[in-house]
This record gives C-alpha cells, structure tokens and sequence, in this order.
C-alpha cells in the first residue's frame, strides 16, 4: 500500500535557518538584525540588491557553519517517527545557487527520509508549492511562510505554519506550531 504524502518546507521549518544566519551576516557585513524583530524571511529584504543576498545565502549555507547546523533533536525524531508511516517531500523556495548546499543538508541530516526534494525555482521557470503538493498527493504541508500557506489554502492543501517572528501577525486561518513536533501534526491528521 502506497504511503500518503506530507510536505515539509525546509528553511525555517526544519532548522533555523534565519536564527543562524543573522549571527553569520552581522558579523561579516557588520549589520544588525535582530531575529526577534524580523517582519520578512528574505531577512536582507531590499537593504541589498538580490544578487548580493542570493551570495551572502550561498557563502552561508556553504561555509562549515551553515553546513554544520543541525536540526532540534524533537524535529529530528518527529520526521524520523512521520518516515515511518508517511510517504516526506520537501519543498523548498530556495533560489537556484542556494539549492547543491540545500541536497547536502538534507542528505547529512535526514538521510534516506525524504523520498523527494523539489525546488519551486527550477532553469524551467516556477511552480507553487500548492502545485507540487497537488501533483504529489499530500494532505499537508507544513511551512512558515505565509505566502505559501495562503496559497496551498486556496488550493485546498490543508497546512501547518510554524511560528517565526515574520508570520506572527499573521491572520491565518490554520493550525500553528513552534517546531514540527510528532504529536501536533497526528493530531491534525487525526482530526
């Protein structure tokens, strides 16, 4: 019998991604963010053009400290215990020079977990990540931008948004989380 899918974003869900990289930017481009008072994801957010920001991100997650971060140990056992009886995807918005360290990531610390990795970004354009859900049959998707929540709603993909500074003020009319955690995401299947 054929598992069914759960659909995890990776950045900001599964790991802090933001939360480590304010340290490793503040002190290399000698800026200030405060993760507390972050009201967007794209934490350079217009400050820096985007080709800059896309540069920052790869020396970041490419360098040993990017590469060196680990998921919470309750997220680790949530997707380890969630393997065993959900088909996982990621689905990641990541831009596509940010997508070789993203693989490696995963492959460090989940290996053999995810059965796919899918980009949003692709050299063939863009999809949504409500039209990867769909194509992939997932009854949920767990993600912490409000953008792609808003859009796997209207598309009639139920999700969980996991709580950061930048979605905190956020109206949505879903279940919300700290951390992907095992018990949460069952009761919502369950219910």
């Amino acid at each position: 019998m054929k598992k069914q899918v759960l659909a995890f974003d990776l950045d900001d869900t599964l790991f802090d991604a933001v939360e480590n990289f304010i340290p490793f930017t503040n002190k290399k481009y000698k800026t200030h963010f405060v993760f507390d008072k972050i009201r967007n994801s794209d934490v350079l957010n217009e400050r820096v053009p985007i080709n800059e920001e896309i540069y920052r991100w790869k020396e970041f997650f490419e360098s040993k400290f990017g590469l060196a971060i680990k998921p919470e140990p309750r997220i680790k056992e949530a997707i380890s215990r969630l393997h065993k009886k959900y088909s996982l995807i990621i689905i990641s918005a990541r831009d596509l020079p940010l997508q070789k360290s993203a693989r490696k990531w995963v492959r460090i610390n989940f290996p053999k977990t995810f059965s796919k990795i899918y980009f949003i970004k692709t050299k063939a354009g863009k999809l949504s990540k409500a039209e990867i859900c769909i194509k992939n049959k997932a009854i949920l998707h767990v993600d912490d931008n409000p953008k792609h929540i808003k859009d796997c709603l209207k598309k009639g993909v139920p999700c969980i948004l996991v709580n950061r500074p930048w979605n905190k003020n956020k109206n949505l009319p879903v279940k919300r989380m700290n951390n992907v955690n095992y018990s949460d995401i069952e009761n919502f299947l369950n219910n």
